[in-house]
């Protein structure tokens, strides 16, 4: 009997010490912003760290995600997640719309051959990211990409 209660007293005393510890620490050690960062220009997905480790950096082409039900919430509604490749866990992200319109989104932004999507947010970036676009498929092709108005003022000239 004598033993069985001092079982109970380590218990009840030591063990819950570490998870109490680890709840005063984990708040200042921990990341300060979880988010997904999009990387269109090398084509890569930044994902936030877990606890303490290090970003993982994935390509875009081997990116999972998947239309899963929220997690950690009494109501229930699907959101989009990007899996972890280290450990498989869902990293939620997208908004409570249209999840297929997101993915959409996502798809189209990280796209290098398309034009930057419609927003104000991009209105900065858009010039420099056509003249890339230009500057690549010309570099592909082997010939030059010209203004449609300035081809056919040469048709013109030489039609006359």
């Amino acid at each position: 009997m004598y033993w069985q209660v001092l079982v109970f007293v380590f218990f009840v005393t030591f063990f819950p010490i570490p998870a109490i510890l680890l709840s005063f620490v984990y708040p200042f050690k921990r990341p300060k912003e979880r988010l997904l960062i999009w990387d269109r220009e090398n084509g890569t997905v930044t994902l936030p760290p877990r606890f303490w480790g290090e970003p993982e950096v994935v390509p875009f082409k081997d990116l999972k995600v998947k239309k899963i039900r929220n997690i950690g919430s009494f109501v229930q509604f699907h959101v989009l997640a990007a899996f972890r490749p280290s450990d498989g866990q869902p990293i939620e992200f997208g908004l409570l719309g249209d999840n297929d319109k997101d993915w959409a989104f996502f798809c189209w932004y990280m796209d290098k051959t398309r034009p930057l999507p419609s927003g104000e947010v991009f209105d900065p970036y858009r010039e420099r990211d056509e003249e890339r676009r230009k500057g690549e498929l010309a570099g592909r092709n082997g010939w030059e990409l010209r203004d449609v108005s300035e081809v056919l003022q040469e048709l013109e000239l030489l039609a006359s």
